[in-house]
């Protein structure tokens, strides 16, 4: 994974290098774990990531239950709006892990002092001089 990219989808934007979530509104609070895992969900959209895959890649070395991955899709869930029962972005696979549904596209921005704007990436990436990678 290139870790300057940026992962735009539905209306936010994640720049895991600024350790920053954008929606509409500005930047969204996120604990460091919860922004890793979604970091790491986003990476690897549309494929199951079992529980064991998700604790091991973020918590290795560590003992942990399964709570702790919960305890951070609740919190990544209330800061996108996104609900468990009717998910748009993370898909719930029941005693299994979870999966990213959400459409990703990784973005280059081009001046990272500057906040990313998730409307402007979505809406003219293209014509602003943004590279977008599908």
């Amino acid at each position: 994974m290139n870790s300057q990219l940026a992962f735009a989808f539905d209306r936010f934007v994640l720049d895991p290098v600024a350790g920053r979530l954008y929606g509409r509104s500005g930047a969204l609070p996120l604990t460091p774990k919860a922004s890793a895992l979604l970091e790491y969900l986003a990476s690897n959209a549309g494929r199951l990531l079992t529980k064991r895959e998700l604790l091991d890649t973020l918590w290795p070395r560590a003992y942990v239950t399964d709570g702790v991955l919960k305890v951070c899709i609740r919190e990544i869930r209330r800061a996108l709006d996104d609900d468990a029962r009717t998910p748009r972005i993370i898909e719930t696979a029941h005693r299994r892990g979870y999966r990213f549904i959400a459409l990703v596209e990784t973005v280059v921005p081009m001046d990272r002092s500057r906040p990313v704007d998730p409307i402007w990436i979505c809406g003219a990436a293209h014509q602003a001089g943004v590279s977008v990678a599908h």
